[in-house]
């Protein structure tokens, strides 16, 4: 995920694994010299939270580096998949989407404008119809925040290759009290 305010850019690599007969999404974030800075566990119990022990918060977008409004219209981003769904709630109405084609990708892009959003795209991948990034440009007090996500790679693991149900935190993380 790249997040970019004025004058600077971030990016997170964000791991996600899902085990949908058990329920279980575990997603992870990487610092940029690939130690897991923090991680979620999410499934049937509810939602665990760990990271390193040092960390205030979880390392996510804040007012720092965006402002509240437009946190509000994006929400939880950074720990949703990149789906058409996740798309579609935060540019609302997509009656008015112009679609460009290549032989391999459909782009499709917001052609209203809302009085924040200024653009909005989604690239779906034409074999099997996967969303594989999403961008976004927001205004905000006459500063431009752009924020994409994009996925580097899919990996599909056999089932009885790893015991997602026992799946202990990354090395060095603790878990979170929850609130």
């Amino acid at each position: 995920m790249t997040t970019i305010r004025p004058n600077d850019t971030r990016s997170r690599e964000i791991e996600r694994w899902r085990d949908e007969r058990n329920g279980l999404v575990i997603t992870r974030s990487y610092k940029d010299n690939g130690e897991v800075q923090w991680e979620t566990h999410t499934g049937p119990e509810g939602k665990k939270i760990y990271q390193l022990p040092d960390a205030k918060t979880l390392n996510a977008p804040n007012e720092d580096e965006i402002p509240i409004e437009i946190l509000r219209a994006i929400g939880n981003l950074w720990e949703r998949d990149l789906e058409a769904k996740t798309f579609r709630e935060i540019v609302g109405n997509v009656d008015h989407m112009t679609v460009a084609e290549t032989p391999d990708l459909y782009l499709i892009q917001s052609d209203q404008p809302t009085e924040s959003l200024v653009s909005a795209s989604i690239t779906i991948r034409k074999n099997n119809l996967r969303p594989i990034q999403q961008s976004y440009v927001f205004t905000f007090a006459r500063q431009t925040y752009s924020l994409t996500i994009t996925e580097m790679k899919m990996d599909q693991i056999k089932r009885d290759a790893i015991d997602l149900k026992n799946f202990p935190p990354a090395q060095g993380l603790v878990e979170q009290p929850s609130k």
